[in-house]
């Protein structure tokens, strides 16, 4: 720095420091943002086939952290099944803009009676244009389906990755305008187990959910 004076040579000093503690700083992922989901800043409940004459028995228990549901599945309605319905906020018009979100994170572990079978995950969102306060199944459904095994640890799975589920489109006979994943008004996250269940004992374990910017 010679010829510099003292004071040019202190600015050059400090930008010098700080873009190098800057750098530091997103390398060690500093510049992220994330939304950890847990039952202090949500509601858990539960959900499965009975409300459709389903005979399937469900209970939970929650924790700090997360929750353990416990299905004994029983094939009486033509979808047996069961799931963890997080409710990020207290309407389900009202809910959270995660549209500038990358990813979920999501780490679950999965007791099923066959090896390798997948859970379903929906983030569901809320517009007048589709969805009515009347009609829980109005949300949209923007879904994905994964294996989570066992003790596998957090799985990130980035939001262009979800899909709208196309029966949920044609019944609700939603225009193409409104028919792609949305993310700007998401109010509650469901967890469930798989399509194509037996009648046996299934538990789905959350440990965390989060959304990564």
């Amino acid at each position: 720095m010679a010829g510099l004076t003292k004071p040019v040579r202190y600015t050059v000093l400090f930008l010098v420091v700080f873009t190098c503690i800057a750098y530091t700083w997103f390398l060690l992922g500093g510049a992220k943002r994330e939304y950890v989901v847990t039952p202090v800043n949500s509601t858990y409940r539960i959900i499965d086939d009975t409300a459709q004459n389903g005979a399937t028995e469900s209970k939970m228990e929650v924790n700090k952290t997360g929750a353990l549901l416990e299905c004994n599945i029983v094939k009486k309605s033509q979808w047996p099944f069961c799931e963890i319905a997080i409710s990020l906020t207290d309407h389900v018009d009202k809910g959270i803009d995660l549209s500038d979100y990358e990813s979920v994170g999501i780490d679950i572990d999965y007791d099923s009676p066959v090896e390798g079978e997948r859970i379903r995950i929906y983030l569901r969102n809320y517009d007048p244009a589709y969805a009515n306060l009347t009609d829980p199944i109005s949300l949209k459904f923007n879904a994905i389906e994964y294996a989570p095994g066992e003790n596998e640890g957090l799985k990130t799975f980035p939001l262009r990755s979800f899909q709208v589920l196309s029966w949920w489109i044609a019944d609700y006979e939603v225009p193409v305008e409104k028919s792609n994943r949305q993310f700007d008004n998401v109010s509650i996250i469901e967890i469930a187990t798989g399509s194509y269940v037996k009648e046996a004992y299934y538990a789905i374990k959350l440990k965390k959910i989060s959304v990564l910017w």
